[in-house]
């Protein structure tokens, strides 16, 4: 769950890291629904699964990293120019934040949301139009460490040479919706209006 120096970026810097679960709809990853999950409604976690593990933010990112006692595992990446929005989105006694790209919505379970928040707006700022082509520069350089999420370097591949053949790079990706997830946001870092 620990963020490595083989897994940032060139010039790439941890900022903030919190325990976090990142919810998640298991049957978009294939996972059956837990035998209990008719009561998962009463903590507002219905058809939902939360996946524990650390959320690091760094200078050009956000990456969610599980821990090994989880049916999912692995890490996703959520680039900071992509970030649309982020809210506290808290109810009841969940703390909750939502993190919304153009093309998807995020949801983490953590404490000291004010903070983290506070952490990532800064950190958006302080990305320009001439950081967010320097960070697509770097990730083209460097696509490995992105992690395991981005393994399939075809797919990255696909991604950067095919124009925009998304549907392609998300048949290539299977049932690993994690992967998907990555490569979605990856594109929408690329291709941004």
């Amino acid at each position: 769950m620990k963020l490595t120096d083989a897994e940032l970026l060139p010039g790439e810097r941890r900022v903030l890291t919190k325990g976090a679960n990142a919810i998640v709809r298991p049957t978009e990853y294939g996972l059956q629904r837990f035998p209990f999950d008719k009561y998962m409604g009463l903590v507002g976690m219905k058809n939902r699964e939360a996946v524990g593990g650390k959320l690091h933010l760094t200078t050009a990112r956000l990456v969610f990293k599980a821990h090994r006692l989880n049916r999912l595992k692995g890490s996703m990446s959520i680039f900071l120019p992509s970030v649309v929005g982020a809210a506290d989105t808290s109810r009841l006694v969940t703390r909750k934040v939502r993190i919304d790209t153009p093309s998807q919505a995020f949801e983490f379970v953590m404490w000291g949301i004010e903070e983290f928040l506070s952490a990532l707006e800064s950190q958006r700022a302080a990305l320009g139009q001439d950081q967010r082509a320097e960070l697509i520069r770097t990730i083209r350089a460097h696509p490995d460490a992105l992690g395991g999420g981005l393994e399939a370097s075809h797919s990255v591949d696909l991604l950067f040479r095919g124009g925009g053949q998304l549907v392609e790079v998300l048949k290539g990706a299977g049932k690993d919706r994690g992967l998907a997830s990555s490569l979605i946001n990856l594109a929408d870092l690329l291709y941004e209006e």
